[in-house]
């Protein structure tokens, strides 16, 4: 069933008042972001989402990418892989990077921090105003692997804005946060305290939009830009000590099983396979990104991510043949009748990653990886 075909078909169920049962429920709302080098990560996260949950019907992506041509690559993506579902679960924008222009203060040596793409959930309400009550929001380089209803209704007591899971093991505020700035003190946060990791989180957007936390993670960032408040610690940062700073006090803690971390970075192998196995959620943070061809060394138990692999479908052999009829309101109708320009920024994006090590087919080398 292609795209046309679909629509047709929900139309229809509209018109004759047929709903499906999961889809009178609430729905489960999921928030991610993009850029050109992570996108590989989306499709996989949702196959994982879709596959490990009773009730796919309620799942809807909120997804916000960095450019024009990330927002049809993806909803092509999508659209392709995932035609069984209806294309009303899947929300698709470009992030504007006005909003963040002059924002952005990266001190320490990962430079990939400074994209645009992590600063998107900042804005959620901005971007995508039709969400209500929570949302999920997910980092790229995630799979789940539990039902995402449970995370969806995690409780959050009376008052807190959001669940984290703290990371107490490795990190606290003291390595992200400059103490000796003057407003940071104002705080008064003990530089001890547990951090959380800001990419695997749950929260109430009445509470958020209460609490404007928007506004509090701009003044931060603002502020970071003209005084030296986060980024030059041991653990550096660009997204993460702003949601630290503004949700201070605000947060609960999110079941470890919900975000087991880290697996992007060497130490990772230091985890036990049965701990990995009872997981709901994994996170290749750091720089290994499970879909590398090559990553013995630098990520860890990335077998589990392949598991959910989603390949970028290439493009028809007749691409671009066929003039469209009519004006066409979808981002991505058919291969056939694309624009050529789309076609040759389209095979220009696949060849250009396929180059950089990242598996777009997702067919893999045979590894002897260290967790096994």
């Amino acid at each position: 069933m292609d795209q046309q075909d679909r629509s047709a078909a929900e139309d229809s169920n509209q018109a004759n008042g047929i709903v499906p049962e999961a889809a009178r429920k609430e729905p489960i709302n999921v928030m991610i972001s993009s850029d050109a080098q992570t996108v590989m990560g989306v499709p996989t996260l949702i196959q994982s989402i879709f596959a490990q949950t009773p009730e796919p019907e309620r799942v809807v992506f909120y997804i916000a990418v960095g450019s024009d041509t990330e927002l049809l690559r993806l909803q092509r993506w999508i659209s392709l892989s995932f035609w069984q579902y209806s294309e009303s679960q899947f929300v698709l924008k470009v992030f504007p990077v006005e909003w963040v222009a002059n924002k952005i203060k990266i001190r320490g040596r990962r430079t990939e921090l400074a994209s645009p793409a992590n600063y998107a959930r900042y804005y959620v309400l901005d971007l995508f105003p039709g969400i209500s009550k929570r949302v999920i929001y997910l980092d790229t380089d995630v799979i789940v692997r539990g039902d995402i209803a449970e995370f969806y209704k995690f409780p959050l007591g009376p008052d807190k804005i959001a669940a984290f899971a703290q990371d107490c093991s490795r990190n606290k505020y003291k390595f992200f946060i400059n103490f000796e700035n003057a407003k940071v003190q104002a705080l008064n946060i003990d530089p001890d305290t547990c951090s959380f990791n800001a990419g695997v989180y749950v929260t109430d957007l009445v509470r958020w939009k209460k609490h404007n936390i928007t506004s509090e993670l701009e003044y931060w960032m603002e502020l970071n830009t003209r005084e030296n408040v986060y980024g030059g610690q041991g653990s550096g940062g660009g997204s993460q000590p702003p949601v630290l700073l503004a949700l201070f006090g605000h947060v609960v803690d999110l079941d470890p099983k919900w975000h087991v971390r880290h697996l992007g970075w060497h130490g990772s192998n230091s985890y036990q396979k049965e701990y990995v196995d009872e997981a709901k959620l994994l996170h290749w943070n750091g720089q290994g990104k499970p879909w590398l061809r090559k990553t013995v060394g630098v990520a860890n138990f990335v077998h589990k991510w392949r598991e959910f692999c989603v390949p970028e479908p290439p493009l028809a052999d007749d691409a671009c043949t066929l003039q469209a009829e009519g004006e066409i309101d979808a981002i991505y109708v058919s291969d056939q009748v694309l624009d050529p320009f789309d076609c040759a920024s389209l095979r220009e994006d696949y060849q250009t990653q396929l180059s950089d090590n990242i598996a777009l087919d997702c067919k893999f080398p045979v590894e002897v990886p260290d967790e096994r």
